[in-house]
């Protein structure tokens, strides 16, 4: 049975390349097969307003990414400081102002990241100080303004960990206790003339801390006693009153908190969420009128809705259940606007809209922008002049700038930056001398654009197109039929779409918008059954369910609205079972669909509405995240992983029943997680890793629950973590941890295959925990990676013994990994991705030797990665993504069969596809370029044909198979007198002179003759009767010779002028001789006649 091509291509892991032969030119260099969006790239990023103008990381092909600004609406913006000199960047951001300057953080090769201060000019643009010195980066960020705006203050790097660094106008001063960094690090606030932020102080863990103006950092609480950490965040200032925050005091989980500064006035307001579960309060907003706290927080019963606080601590009230039930409307981006707060939520009737609140408090919808469920999802909401301005979507608008003033009629569309149903997107927010500005997609493609000064009318666009396109970043690549592929890609126009394209001409067909617009459908490919691609995605009306597509159009339609309504069921694909599917395959389709309650249960499909059916729910109770995983066949069943009522992830089978899905065995009794893996079938037998007893070890089964038994490597509960099985050589191989060392190592097991026939091949770094990648079977070898103290993470080879395990090559030199990432072999090479230190992350191949491992293209030149990353094989070449600067993320191919529909050829040759380079009778033409196959002498008919040679034997320029004269060379045709003798009238008279020569000819033949017999009779003087006979012969014939010479004598040519006479002569001396037959003179006269006749027979033609 053959394999699908996507599991062809994912059973060699995540990364492969497809060639042909080794020994073939036909493998190609990796070319861009596909530009699929080349819409400009956004070459801005915002970072803020300073003396009246914008200030922008933006991007030259000259400059790289460096400081401009832009002085007025429509401006085009201006270098000031190319910081880093050339086409390299500084890439400037975290911009603050602070007095009258700037600040900000840039890179140089000398000093890496490190603060800078700016007056907006190219001369007072210059680093603060090379806090780490060289140019190792402190990498400063979050930079703001307190102690009555007479301190900067920003977060750094100088030695190791995150600190924070006061600057009081002339130097800066770094504390000692690390801030809390990394992606959860948030920024403090200031208030009291202090900066308040998490700080890790003597070892107490990241509590709540402040830093006075002197830089002098001091803890206000530990909250979490001890070395926890709270971990403070979302800080929001409430003045004149105090801070308001969110933390964890290990007993009550993530719940808001108020200080004022103090040690004694620092307490949680409020267990929203009671006991150790988080309420994680955030989206902090004062009410300017009411004088109360409003925030989201969640909790068991009513999911995360509005609250309300006085500050008074233990008082927090929950404002409305605005999504009913344990469901959560997610209130956001609160703003104070017109005596109320106006903010977006979700409900059960209008999606995501914009609220507000009211007296009470309350809240109530504003406007169902989006009308029916779907959401317009307001967010950046800002005030700008007597208007709430924020962003929206309407399908006939796209997503633009709408203002409301808070009444239904009031909310409308403001600024249509790009017109029509097209977005603009704005992001990036700045405000400049009352004007809003923001980074959009306005009609020319990128840009910035702004509002008029306290209205929310457009005053300009700056187009900031940066270098190259923006990604197409193609998903899903499954083969659909013999030259055409499923895939997906992201456009300007039409979003993330399913799409078609066909192999052979490269054209790429839209097979249907189901998220109309520039929105996303997102489609999740699950399976190809009866030649028919099942996949999900997401509709307005359905939200994320169930789709087929045979490849066109008209075929691609939604199978079943698993959930009705646009809530969506979000069809989730099987791990390891679409890859395991034959190309012929005809049977049910397996995918997971989410059901509350249930986290997600697995269900079946034929393709019909009917034929979608649930199979089994798992974990009856969870809601937490999808259970059955790796699905691998093995003896007409599928194994997986799965949780179920009363067990941990243990081992599952189904036959595609609902009574033969269940579970196989239960390796970690009762609760307990075996979390299965790596399923692997060699030998009749699955072998597969799991934690039982004896810790995380192997296991091998032969289909039957009795017939599964542990492989122990290493006694007792530690485990050995086995991985990466591999078949080689009627031996197992795997990597795991060394009973000894605790290192990973390379083993191997044959039959039967129990703890008695393990063998260790080789510890790479025994001092080493780092992982050994592999291994892989391919052209003859087992391909891996593996750790090493002197060469970091490289490339291996083995050929199964000890002996023959080695280093391939140091890809990356010295102690860095290449990180090398899967294999592929076709034809006697092996593929695989790799960094060298020099080329960033690239395609490399190998035949199995040093010298033949190399880059085989520099896709994005210099230190930048390409990251090549897999999508399929199909039509005789290899498709995958890859990223380069001018194009982005895009569809690459290696081409390696140009002939794909001829099994009998690879690359075109002299003949092309389907037509073989045959030369049969092997005088170095090919038969489809030589006429004549056959005949080595001739490629081409000729005028003879083929096998009969165009030859030309007397020179008359007249092939001799056309010439019925070939010897001669005056006439290719016998004509009226035949070859070798001349057609010709030389007297002009109409008669061919052969009619008459020849005819003359024979009857002078005949006179000769008779004339020979005369004269014998007149020899005998006694045969008298004879003589007379021989002399009227000799009479008759003399006269038919002069008849047909009076009659014929006008075709006598100019060249026989000599003729008539020879004839009179003849004549003359004949009848001489007849008259003296019996006289003594017939001797003179038998001469003449004789000698008359001969000179007559010469001188005819």
């Amino acid at each position: 049975m053959t394999k699908h091509p996507f599991q062809r291509l994912v059973l060699s892991v995540l990364f492969c390349f497809v060639f042909c032969s080794s020994a073939s030119a036909a493998i190609e260099e990796p070319e861009l097969y596909k530009n699929l969006n080349n819409y400009p790239n956004d070459g801005a990023t915002m970072l803020g307003s300073f003396d009246g103008e914008l200030y922008i990381q933006y991007t030259t092909p000259e400059t790289g990414y460096e400081l401009f600004k832009i002085s007025a609406p429509g401006a085009a913006p201006v270098l000031v400081k190319d910081i880093v000199p050339g086409p390299d960047s500084s890439f400037p951001s975290q911009f603050r102002v602070f007095k009258d300057h700037f600040f900000f953080s840039a890179s140089t090769p000398l000093q890496g990241y490190e603060p800078w201060i700016s007056d907006g000019t190219t001369g007072g643009t210059q680093l603060l100080e090379d806090l780490n010195p060289g140019p190792d980066s402190s990498f400063p960020e979050f930079f703001d303004v307190f102690f009555g705006g007479e301190r900067l203050v920003f977060f750094a790097q100088p030695l190791t960990g995150s600190v924070a660094c006061v600057y009081n106008g002339t130097s800066t001063t770094c504390s000692s206790e690390l801030a809390r960094g990394g992606n959860d690090y948030t920024a403090g606030v200031a208030f009291n003339d202090h900066y308040i932020y998490s700080c890790q102080v003597s070892g107490d863990g990241y509590e709540l801390c402040k830093v006075d103006a002197s830089g002098v950092v001091s803890q206000i609480k530990d909250i979490n006693s001890g070395s926890a950490s709270s971990y403070p965040e979302e800080f929001y200032v409430i003045e004149g009153k105090g801070v308001v925050f969110a933390a964890d005091n290990g007993t009550n989980g993530i719940e808001p908190w108020y200080t004022n500064g103090k040690t004694a006035g620092t307490g949680m307001i409020k267990d929203v969420n009671s006991g150790s579960s988080d309420s994680s309060p955030a989206d902090f907003a004062w009410h300017e009128d009411d004088g109360y706290l409003f925030f989201a927080a969640t909790d068991s019963t009513y999911g995360r809705e509005p609250r309300s606080s006085d500050l008074t601590l233990g008082n927090v009230d929950l404002i409305k259940d605005i999504y009913p039930g344990p469901e959560s409307s997610n209130p956001r981006y609160p703003v104070f606007f017109n005596h109320e707060l106006y903010f977006s939520a979700e409900d059960d009737s209008i999606g995501e809209e914009l609220w507000r609140t009211t007296s009470g408090p309350g809240v109530e919808s504003v406007a169902d922008i989006y009308p029916g469920h779907e959401s317009s999802y307001p967010y950046f909401l800002r005030v700008l002049g007597s208007h709430l301005i924020f962003v929206a979507y309407h399908p006939d608008t796209g997503e633009e700038w709408w203002i409301s003033d808070g009444t239904p009629s009031g909310t409308q569309i403001g600024i249509d930056v790009h017109p029509g149903a097209r977005s603009s997107y704005p992001y990036q927010y700045a405000e400049v001398n009352g004007r809003l500005a923001a980074v959009v997609w306005g009609p020319n493609g990128p840009g910035i654009a702004q509002t008029n000064s306290g209205t929310p009318t457009l005053a300009g666009i700056t187009d900031t197109f940066g270098v190259g396109d923006r990604s197409g970043r193609p998903e899903n690549f499954i083969p659909l039929g013999e030259k055409t592929a499923f895939f997906s890609f992201r456009d300007e126009m039409d979003g993330e779409e399913p799409r078609i394209v066909d192999l052979e001409t490269g054209a790429v067909t839209l097979l249907k918008d189901i998220n109309p617009g520039e929105r996303h459908s997102r489609p999740n490919p699950l399976g190809v059954t009866n030649g028919k691609l099942l996949f999900s995605a997401e509709s307005p009306e359905h939200g994320t369910e169930l789709w087929i597509t045979d490849g066109t159009p008209g075929g691609t339609n939604l199978v079943k609205d698993i959930v009705p309504g646009p809530e969506g069921s979000y069809p989730a694909r099987l791990s390891g079972f679409m890859e395991s599917l034959p190309d012929d395959y005809t049977g049910e389709i397996l995918f997971g669909v989410r059901e509350v309650g249930y986290g997600t249960v697995l269900y079946k499909t034929d393709g019909t509405d009917a034929g979608t059916v649930l199979l089994k729910r798992f974990d009856m109770g969870s809601s937490s995240f999808f259970n059955p995983s790796i699905l691998t066949p093995y003896k007409g069943r599928y194994y997986f992983w799965a949780r179920d009522v009363g067990t941990g992830f243990e081992v599952f089978v189904t036959d595609l029943t609902p009574a033969g899905t269940k579970i196989f065995k239960d390796i970690n009794p009762g609760s307990g997680n075996a979390s299965p893996a790596s399923f692997y079938v060699h030998d009749d037998l699955l072998f597969f890793k799991a934690t039982g007893s004896g810790g995380d070890e192997m296991y091998r089964s032969d289909g039957t629950e009795v017939g599964t038994e542990l492989i122990d490597l290493t006694p007792g509960s530690s485990g050995s973590s086995p991985s990466g099985f591999a078949a080689f050589n009627g031996q197992l191989f795997f990597t795991a941890k060394d009973p000894t060392t605790h290192a990973y190592a390379l083993f191997k097991i044959q039959a039967p295959y129990t703890v008695s026939e393990l063998e260790l091949v080789k510890v790479f770094d025994p001092a080493s925990t780092s992982f050994v990648g592999g291994p892989q079977v391919l052209a003859g070898n087992m391909y891996f990676y593996a750790p090493t103290p002197s060469a970091g993470s490289e490339l291996w080879v083995s050929d199964g013994t000890v002996a023959g395990t080695k280093m391939l090559k140091d890809i990356n030199p010295g102690t860095n990994s290449s990180s090398i990432t899967s294999f592929q072999e076709v034809a006697g090479l092996v593929y695989f991705k790799a960094d060298d230190g020099v080329h960033g992350d690239e395609l490399w191949r190998t035949d199995g030797t040093t010298a033949g491992t190399v880059l085989v293209k520099d896709i994005n030149p210099g230190v930048a990665s390409s990251y090549p990353r897999v999508l399929a094989t199909h039509y005789g070449a290899w498709y995958f993504e890859a990223t380069t600067v001018n194009e982005g993320t895009e569809l690459w191919r290696v081409l390696f069969d140009k002939c794909p529909a001829d099994t009998s050829k690879d690359e075109f040759g002299e003949c092309g596809c389907g037509v073989s380079d045959l030369d049969s009778d092997a005088d170095g033409i090919v038969d489809c370029s030589d006429a004549c196959a056959s005949d080595k002498s001739k490629i081409e008919p000729g005028q003879c044909g083929c096998g009969i040679a165009d030859s030309d034997t007397d020179g008359d320029s007249v092939v001799d198979c056309v010439d019925l004269c070939p010897s001669d060379a005056a006439k290719s045709d016998p004509g009226v007198c035949g070859c070798g003798v001349v057609d010709s009238d030389l007297n002009g008279n109409g008669i061919t002179d052969c009619l008459f020569v020849s005819e003359f000819s024979a009857r002078v033949d005949l006179l000769q003759d008779a004339v020979k017999k005369l004269i014998k009779s007149g020899k005998s003087k006694k045969k008298k009767k004879k003589s007379n006979t021989r002399k009227r012969a000799a009479k008759s014939a003399l006269l038919e010779m002069l008849s047909y010479f009076d009659i014929r004598q006008a075709s006598i040519s100019s060249d026989n002028t000599g003729l008539p006479a020879l004839v009179t002569s003849a004549e003359k001396a004949v009848n001489k001789a007849m008259k003296t037959i019996k006289r003594s003179s017939f001797k003179k006269y038998k001469k003449k006649a004789t000698n008359a006749v001969k000179l007559l027979q010469e001188a005819t033609p």
